[in-house]
């Protein structure tokens, strides 16, 4: 198992290489990590309200960071790939 502090000093090269292996229960701490990392990152963004790093939620990739983007507010400036994982929007109502 990997601690977010080794994983982030990783090249992102390797980082996707090896995304797709993790175990979100296992690694748990990590998925974490790099969820709360994305939200520092990108959760200021007026249309993100919600972001989770693990499963999918579909077929596709296995591990993934899932971000709820209002449709309202759809102009998001996110990336396709974020500490080597793959990042999924869903366009979602906004709850407020």
């Amino acid at each position: 198992m990997m601690n977010f502090t080794e994983w982030s000093s990783l090249p992102e090269n390797e980082q996707k290489q090896k995304c797709q292996y993790l175990d979100p229960y296992d690694d748990k701490v990590l998925f974490e990590g790099v969820e709360n990392a994305f939200w520092e990152t990108y959760g200021e963004q007026h249309s993100v309200n919600s972001v989770h790093c693990g499963l999918g939620p579909f077929l596709g990739p296995y591990n993934c960071i899932v971000v709820g983007i209002t449709e309202e507010q759809s102009d998001a400036n996110l990336p396709e790939v974020f500490l080597g994982f793959p990042v999924i929007t869903e366009y979602k109502e906004n709850d407020q």
